[in-house]
This record gives C-alpha cells, structure tokens and sequence, in this order.
C-alpha cells in the first residue's frame, strides 16, 4: 500500500517534469524537500522489520527529485530579550546601614535646636545617654556634659563610615512608646471634645432604651417630670386669644354672615323696637345704608343713630344682613304692610287668584307686580310640600353660621 502511494507520487514528479512547466515548482518536490517525511518512513520502516527492496528503491527515486539547498524546515528559536540592568536588586546589608532613618531623625531633633552642632557630636551626644533625645537636649541646656564629650569638636560632621561603626545593633528598631510613668511629667493634650457628655465616661453610652421595663404609666406617675403648675398658670395668663382673631369690622362680606335670624323667629323680630325704623327708613332710601365717610357724616344718617340709639357699624351691619337673608326681607315686608295687602286684593281683582295676576315672580326686582306675585307665593305656599323642608334648611345653615 506504502508502495503504491509512492509510485504515484513518483509518476506525478516524472510527468511534471517532462512537461512545460518549471521544474522546481512541483509539490512532490517541495514535499520531499521541504519535510522530513523520506526518511521517517525509512526509519520506521526499518524499525518495523518491512523494508522491502521495492520500498527502499522508491523511497530513493523520490530522493532524486529534492531541491539542492533546501532542507527540513525547523521553528525557530525564540530570542530571548536581553535583560538591561537598571541597578536594581536585593540591597546589600552594608548599603542600608549608611543612612539609619531612625537615628538620623533624632540627630535631626536636637539640630533643630541647636544648629551650631555638627551631626557627628550630636551622635556622640546620643550614644553616651542612651539614644534618647530628651536627656540630650536637657544636658545641653544645662551645660552639663561628661569631660570627654565637653572638649570634643561641637562642628563634628557624621561620615557614612562612622556612621555604621557607632550604630548600636539595638538602633535598628524605633523606640518603643513611652510608659505611663514616663508621660506624668509631659502636658496633657486638650481639644473640644474633653468635657462632652459622651467622652466623660463610658457608662453613659448605652444600646436602646436606657429603662426599657418603665412604661408610659410610670412616667406619668412619676411627678419629679412634670411641669411646675406655677409656670403653666403663668403662660396661660400671659396668653391673650384676641391676638389671633381677625378684625372683620369693616368686612362687607362677613358683616352679618353669621346671624342667625332663623332661631328666634317671629318673637325676636316683634322685640326689636328698630326694626320697624330701620326697614322704612331702609325702603325710603337704601343708600342711607351706605358704608362710606360722607354717608355716615349726612343728616339721615345722623337722625337714623339719633332715633335708634345704634352705631354706624351696627346700622350698616343690620342693612347687610336684610340683603342677604331674603325670608327676613319678606316678612318685614307683609309685617309692616308695605302696599302687601292692597296688591294682594288687586291681584285677586285682576287674575282671580294666585296665578291669574299680571306679576311674576321670576320678573325686576324693582316692579310691583314682580313684588305682589312674590307676596301671594309666601302666602300661599302652604298649600306645597316643600316649604317645611326649606324652613328646616334655612335653619340648620343659620346654625352652621352659612347665610340663609
């Protein structure tokens, strides 16, 4: 079978290279030279124990037609990039200790306040008390200093040398914090928040109610709470409830808006002496009732309060209720006898009964037959079931404070 399929592929090379065409562009070719693919099958082959001669000596024809200087093609190796050194790494041991951060802080401190001294006398200064700057900077102000550290050179510099040589194997590590003991001799610090209510002492804060067993029946009972009745005697008397009421004196729209002229009935309207001025002198001339200064300054208003004893307020408030409450009107109107009975007995003459008349009582306000036709209506309403329901109705919004 392997036989075969070379032969095939040695008759395609053959016949391609007798015809036209290049003879390096051929797939045969390039197969055989451009892959290791001739001598795998020789190797397995020979592995497997079938080499035939037949085999081998196709194997060696298409051996003929590799390309000259073309081999197996190989991936290439991937370059590795070259690595720069930019100076970085592990720092040495040596290269850390040059500059201790810790120690030179405190150097730093004490320059601070005495910056004639030089770096290196100042780590002179600390390695004779112990590394701590306190008892430094106080035996400096005291000038008191041990003999061989008085006559050194105050100006000294700290080499990086020197540096490493006295740094103590203790140095390397900050101090721990000062004790308790320590901090009775420093200022305390203060803000705003010493004396809160909450920062004074702790039992104060608490989670929920603080009593949550105590109900609202023992806060009323307890009287240590409640307010002294001294101090509500006192508001309530300072209160005055006429600050908020609005003065409606000079209010046509209000004056009289809440009389009730529907719960005395007619006993209130015989025991009102003036009523019967006021309602003539009301359909003699209506502007007599005017709310204005030249009114209230005229002569009929003048005879008007004289006769009646009454204020210009409550004359004017009496016109504003009667042009409002139609009923009252009405009755004033047959009481008084304002021409009711004789158009009663002309519209009887005319019409022959209440609807035969020439009035209207949908017609002018100011016509007579108008007003005689509204006359025998009140008269005779009696005779319709709806009156009592009206009256009740007048009554309840006169009750309500609503205009009837």
């Amino acid at each position: 079978m392997l036989a075969d399929s070379l032969f095939e592929l040695t008759s395609i090379a053959e016949a391609h290279r007798s015809g036209p065409l290049n003879v390096n562009d051929s797939l045969v070719a390039e197969l055989v030279s451009a892959t290791p693919l001739l001598a795998i099958l020789l190797r397995r082959a020979e592995a497997a124990g079938t080499l035939s001669p037949t085999l081998k000596a196709r194997l060696e024809t298409l051996q003929g037609f590799k390309k000259a200087g073309v081999g197996p093609s190989r991936p290439r190796a991937k370059r590795r990039r070259q690595k720069v050194d930019k100076g970085k790494g592990v720092a040495d041991g040596d290269a850390g200790m040059e500059m201790h951060i810790h120690k030179m802080s405190q150097i730093a401190v004490i320059q601070d306040l005495f910056p004639d001294l030089g770096s290196g006398f100042v780590a002179k200064l600390l390695e004779e008390f112990g590394e701590d700057p306190e008892a430094v900077i106080a035996k400096l102000l005291e000038d008191d200093l041990p003999p061989a550290l008085a006559a050194a050179d105050r100006a000294e510099l700290l080499s990086s040398q020197s540096t490493i040589e006295s740094l103590p194997e203790n140095t390397t590590a900050p101090r721990s914090a000062p004790t308790q003991s320590q901090n009775l001799n420093l200022p305390q610090r203060r803000n705003i928040f010493d004396d809160d209510e909450l920062t004074s002492e702790m039992t104060n804060l608490h989670f929920g109610k603080r009593n949550p067993a105590k109900t609202a029946d023992d806060v009323l009972a307890d009287r240590k709470t409640a307010p002294n009745k001294a101090a509500i005697m006192s508001a309530l008397a300072a209160f005055d409830s006429d600050d908020d009421e609005r003065d409606d004196t000079y209010d046509a729209d209000d004056v009289g808006g809440a009389v009730d002229t529907a719960a005395g009935g007619e006993d209130e309207v015989d025991g009102n002496a003036n009523e019967e001025i006021l309602f003539r002198g009301w359909q003699a001339d209506p502007k007599v009732f005017d709310r204005d200064a030249s009114t209230r300054r005229g002569d009929p208003r003048g005879k008007l309060r004289e006769v009646t004893g009454m204020t210009d307020e409550a004359i004017e408030g009496w016109a504003v209720m009667l042009g409002r409450n139609l009923r009252l009107k009405r009755r004033l109107e047959i009481k008084y006898n304002t021409g009711g009975g004789s158009d009663r007995g002309r519209g009887r003459d005319r019409g022959g009964g209440s609807g035969g008349g020439s009035g209207n009582v949908a017609g002018p306000a100011s016509d007579k037959d108008t007003e005689a036709a509204r006359r025998r209506k009140e008269a005779n309403k009696g005779s319709k079931a709806n009156h009592n329901r009206r009256d009740q109705r007048a009554k309840k919004m006169a009750r309500g404070g609503f205009p009837g």
